[in-house]
C-alpha cells in the first residue's frame, strides 16, 4: 500500500446483536475510477463462470475466488448519514437486491439498513441495488466480514436465494482470514482504480 492516505471520510457502525457477526471489518476509498478490469482479471473470473463487471466490482469477486473469503464493495455516497446499522429483519421487510429481485425476507435475517432506515445489504447473500457501485461512483466501502453460519443458511433456504457468497458464509469462515483479504483488496483497489485510503480502519472483532 502507498503511505498516503487521510482521515477524510469516518462510518458510524452499530450491530444490535452480537451474535449476528462476528468480525466487521472495512476501509473507505476516494476518488475511485470506474472501467474496465484488466483483461488478466477479467478472464479469470469468465474461467469461474462470473461475468466482468466493472474494475471494483470484478475485485470483490476476485478476492472471493482467490482467497475464499467474500467481501462486498459499497458505494459510500449511497450510504447514507454514513451510517451502517446491522441488525435482524422483521418479518415482511423487503430489499431489492443487486440482480433487481425484491426479496421478502422471513425475519431474523441479518440485513443493514442505514442512517435513512433503507435496507441496503442482505447480509450474506447479496448487496442492496440502493448501495450498488455505478458509473457514476466516486467513494467506495471494501466491506469483509464474517457472520453467523446458522443465519445465512437459514436465509438462503427460506427465501432461496443461493449466491457463491452464502454458500461460503454458511460452512463458517475463520475470522483470521479477513485481515489479509481487506489488504489484498486494498492493494488491488489501489493499483486498478486509482483508489486512494480516505479513513482509518474499522475492525470490529470483539473475540
Amino acid at each position: 500500500l502507498t503511505p498516503y492516505y487521510s482521515k477524510k471520510y469516518s462510518l458510524n457502525v452499530s450491530i444490535k446483536d452480537n451474535d449476528l457477526c462476528s468480525r466487521f471489518s472495512a476501509l473507505i476509498f476516494e476518488n475511485v475510477k470506474i472501467k474496465k478490469s484488466p483483461p488478466v482479471i477479467s478472464k479469470r473470473l469468465t474461467l469461474c463462470g462470473i461475468r466482468s463487471i466493472n474494475n471494483v466490482v470484478d475485485i470483490s469477486n476476485y478476492l472471493m475466488l482467490s482467497l475464499g473469503q467474500p467481501v462486498h464493495i459499497f458505494d459510500f455516497d449511497q450510504i447514507k448519514k454514513a451510517t451502517m446499522i446491522m441488525r435482524r429483519s422483521r418479518p415482511g421487510e423487503k430489499i431489492i437486491t443487486l440482480d433487481n429481485k425484491e426479496i421478502k425476507l422471513p425475519g431474523n435475517d441479518i440485513v443493514i439498513e442505514d442512517g435513512k432506515g433503507r435496507l441496503i445489504d442482505l447480509c450474506g447473500i447479496m448487496g442492496g441495488a440502493n448501495s450498488a457501485v455505478s458509473e457514476k461512483t466516486c467513494n467506495i466501502l471494501l466491506f469483509v466480514q464474517t457472520y453467523n453460519k446458522n443465519l445465512i443458511r437459514k436465509t438462503t433456504m427460506l427465501t432461496s436465494q443461493r449466491t457463491d457468497a452464502a454458500t461460503l458464509f454458511e460452512k463458517g469462515l475463520d475470522e483470521e482470514r479477513v485481515e489479509p483479504t481487506l489488504v489484498y483488496g486494498a492493494q488491488l483497489l489501489e493499483e486498478l482504480s486509482q483508489a486512494k485510503i480516505a479513513s482509518l480502519l474499522i475492525d470490529i472483532y470483539p473475540k
